[in-house]
């Protein structure tokens, strides 16, 4: 376990630094206020979740939006981290084409992800689920932690499918506050409150942005700053719940995030791009990963080679994961 830590740890360092330096040429950042330097290892934000109307964890999995369990299952599948945008059109489009397939799958967090490949349990809410993957849709470190023996799950070399890109500050449509469309001097504005996503702290690249955009916020400091919002879901749920709520202002989400909520919830919501080059600072590869452990490989054989049909990778686009 120690080791899948410490591998998920470099990960993010590395991420983070790309972040910085891109942030830091990009002529969005040269006009801005300088970046504070990127959190010293070992020193995180721990902000504590706060209370908002509409960020509510309905605590049972027939009620969880990121998963969808059926008794019947010829394959599960688990979408780690932010693929979940494209989760349910894939697997409806899978299922029209394969008469008989029937898919349950869960898009929960990454340490999710971890957790359930060790244990074959995932928690909504306060609930344990068995859920076992035949299948898990993830990047180059679930790869690595597929290869490490105390996963407990081995797969085959995974196939590439899409790519996750860019970032974007979310905000209510409307607000005066984001009038000037200047990601920069919004989020240096005392008087707009932040949502960073708690459970990841400040490691986590939505929450690093911030710190790389706001001069002199570090995450010694963050803690007791009342601008600074932390929520208490998966963040591309509480985003928009707590924005509209008007419990915090802005909030980024990665790209793909936007025609997901744009669809969601239509004309709620304004996207300001962060100034920095997608195809170096935020990129990353998704790649389908049959475990060998599966007594089910020729379902998720299927439904890899479908990740490549015409069906799916219209979908894909619209999300903007690229083929």
């Amino acid at each position: 376990m120690n080791r899948l830590l410490l591998a998920a740890s470099a990960l993010l360092l590395s991420h983070i630094t790309a972040v910085a330096q891109v942030a830091a040429t990009s002529p969005a950042a040269q006009a801005a206020p300088a970046a504070s330097s990127p959190p010293p290892s070992g020193r995180q934000a721990r902000l504590v979740p706060t209370a908002c109307p509409g960020d509510i964890d309905p605590g049972f999995p027939a009620e969880d939006p990121d998963v969808r369990l059926l008794p019947d299952s010829t394959l599960n599948i688990m979408f780690h981290g932010n693929r979940f945008v494209a989760a349910a059109e894939l697997v409806d489009a899978f299922q029209r084409l394969n008469p008989g397939q029937r898919v349950s799958y869960t898009s929960v967090p990454p340490a999710f992800t971890i957790q359930t490949l060790q244990t074959g349990t995932f928690t909504t809410g306060n609930n344990p689920v068995r859920f076992s993957p035949d299948l898990v849709m993830g990047n180059t470190f679930m790869g690595k932690a597929l290869a490490d023996p105390e996963t407990k799950a081995q797969a085959a070399p995974g196939v590439l499918y899409s790519r996750i890109h860019g970032l974007v500050l979310v905000g209510r449509a409307g607000d005066p506050k984001l009038a000037s469309r200047d990601v920069f001097k919004i989020l240096n504005d005392p008087a707009v409150r932040v949502l960073l996503p708690t459970v990841h702290n400040s490691s986590h690249p939505l929450s690093f942005v911030v710190f790389a955009a706001i001069k002199g916020l570090t995450p010694a400091n963050i803690t007791d700053n009342k601008r600074f919002g932390a929520s208490q879901l998966r963040h591309h749920r509480s985003i928009p719940a707590r924005l509209l709520a008007q419990c915090e202002d802005v909030g980024f989400q990665f790209l793909q995030s936007q025609p997901f909520l744009e669809a969601k919830y239509p004309g709620k919501f304004q996207f300001l791009p962060y100034g920095i080059d997608a195809d170096t600072a935020s990129n990353e590869d998704s790649y389908a990963y049959v475990l060998t452990n599966s007594k089910r490989r020729a379902a998720a054989e299927k439904f890899t080679a479908f990740l490549t049909s015409p069906e799916a990778v219209a979908i894909l686009r619209r999300y903007r994961l690229e083929p």
